[in-house]
């Protein structure tokens, strides 16, 4: 998942990913490379993109999106994610949703969502409390 703080549009990204890298992953994402197997996903990527796009700093961290309070959410302008997971996708979903007041324009987070389900690619973009992506069961997707 990647954020987008307030202000700084395509200059500051932070980005959360659990995983580290697998060797399956070397023949399905063009980020990693043989020598980077056992290292962070969040760490490596990060240093690929800043090195390919110039002016860009990218804060990586190696954990759980939900380790994350409404606080830390708070200060992103938008919010794109890339999650595998179901249950992660509808826990960002509803803490996006959750932070928005009506009074205070700076709360509503747009978020941009894509990934796989399966073997099904995914996507989805929503502007919360406008239309949420998981308020409801999904039709199609099972839990991961």
């Amino acid at each position: 998942m990647s954020l987008v703080p307030i202000g700084q549009p395509g200059r500051r990204i932070l980005t959360t990913l659990l995983d580290t890298i697998d060797v399956s992953n070397l023949n399905r994402q063009f980020l990693f490379r043989q020598a980077d197997v056992g290292q962070y996903k969040a760490e490596i990527a990060a240093k690929f993109v800043e090195k390919r796009v110039k002016g860009v700093k990218i804060t990586p961290y190696c954990g759980k999106i939900q380790d994350k309070d409404e606080d830390y959410y708070m200060q992103f302008g938008l919010v794109v994610c890339g999650l595998d997971s179901i249950e992660a996708r509808r826990w960002i979903n509803a803490t996006l949703v959750g932070m928005v007041d009506m009074e205070d324009p700076r709360s509503l987070k747009p978020l941009i969502d894509g990934g796989t389900e399966g073997n099904r690619p995914h996507e989805l973009y929503t502007l919360t409390k406008t239309n949420p992506l998981f308020n409801k069961q999904d039709s199609k997707a099972k839990p991961a």
